[in-house]
């Protein structure tokens, strides 16, 4: 390992004295951002401005956004994950540069790049050690992103943490100090504030809720465990499940709606939607098995509020409700009533704004 690192990022690891603790501290800073239109005048001479960026499976989005977290201009393109790590960080590298350009400002004038990626980041070095949804390995982003833009720091994390981020400083209800944004979607992940924190865990591995285990001795997960909450409650699984059941002999109007062998969660909810049993049975189904695990959650964290997201989250107003009275009904019988639960209403935003401010979780409590 290098005796220090090209990329300036917000990690504990990186510092003797933050390798105390668990937690990243930012500023309690949480005013309510606004998009303005970006023809509107860039005149922020006096004002640090930053860019954040969040990188999904199939789109990517950029922003500049302020200290406080208003958003002055945003755009996206899409991901192309097919041509590859190389082609995809110089396109991003150009998207950047095109930005600046059309909001006539220079990269001397952003304090720094925030990044959230799909998957797993070495905070020390900027390596992306494992992004499935990207088909990245040990790529080295975060130097590829320092030798393009020289004069800015660089940082990066993983995108539930972003997100949860984000959500913190969007959330309306200053008395909001435990989060946790939970995502529903091709996997699912969370991040978690804890007391006005966002909480990383020693290896950066905090939020693997989709690895909690709701079966014993259930069905394989990608990850080497047997009955993780994602084997039955992410989207390809709530498919794989229907379709077996179909294979199988049940009836459903999604029987014919198979290509190939293949049906997706966005179909099984829209055939729940119109009243099909089986469809409406295993999207019910995984939502008991999410409200179950929130609810040790809430059990073991005393949370304030718990976000929902991502693409499965979209399901319908049932799928959402299950979640909540499972939650309710399974966690310690005290705590019922001390927290909220809510779809997100920023996912369009959230992380991207959540990335932009990563800086401040480094800069209330110590500067690399």
């Amino acid at each position: 390992m290098r005796s220090h690192s090209i990329v300036e990022i917000i990690s504990f690891q990186s510092s003797r004295k933050a390798a105390k603790s668990r937690f990243t501290h930012f500023s309690d800073l949480r005013e309510e951002p606004e998009v303005i239109d970006s023809s509107s005048r860039m005149d922020r001479k006096n004002e640090a401005l930053y860019i954040g960026v969040d990188i999904g499976g199939t789109k990517i989005a950029l922003g500049l956004v302020t200290a406080k977290g208003k958003c002055l201009t945003q755009k996206s393109f899409p991901t192309q994950v097919g041509k590859g790590s190389d082609w995809i960080i110089n396109h991003l590298v150009q998207e950047i540069r095109g930005l600046l350009e059309e909001v006539h400002l220079s990269i001397d004038a952003i304090h720094s790049i925030g990044i959230g990626v799909p998957g797993t980041v070495e905070l020390t070095t900027g390596n992306v050690i494992l992004a499935p949804n990207l088909y990245w390995q040990n790529v080295p982003f975060g130097d590829r992103m320092k030798a393009a833009f020289p004069t800015s720091s660089i940082y990066l994390d993983q995108d539930t943490n972003t997100a949860a981020l984000g959500e913190y400083f969007l959330c309306d209800d200053a008395s909001v100090e435990n989060l946790l944004f939970i995502t529903i979607s091709t996997g699912i992940g969370s991040g978690l504030i804890l007391d006005k924190k966002l909480y990383r865990g020693r290896l950066n591995m905090a939020g693997e809720i989709g690895h909690s285990i709701v079966e014993k001795n259930g069905v394989p997960c990608t990850c080497g465990s047997r009955g993780c909450l994602q084997s039955y409650a992410k989207g390809p699984a709530i498919a794989d499940i229907v379709l077996q059941r179909i294979q199988n002999g049940e009836k459903s109007c999604l029987a014919s709606r198979i290509v190939g062998d293949r049906l997706t969660a966005a179909q099984v909810a829209e055939a729940a939607s119109q009243g099909d049993r089986l469809a409406r049975s295993v999207l019910l189904g995984a939502a008991e098995y999410v409200g179950l695990v929130l609810a040790n959650v809430v059990s073991l964290l005393n949370l304030d509020l718990i976000i929902i997201g991502g693409g499965v989250a979209q399901s319908g107003e049932e799928f959402i409700q299950r979640i909540k009275d499972v939650t309710r009904a399974s966690c310690y019988p005290p705590a019922k009533e001390s927290f909220r639960m809510a779809l997100t209403t920023n996912w369009e935003k959230s992380a991207l704004i959540g990335a932009a401010l990563l800086h401040k979780t480094l800069a209330a409590s110590e500067q690399l």
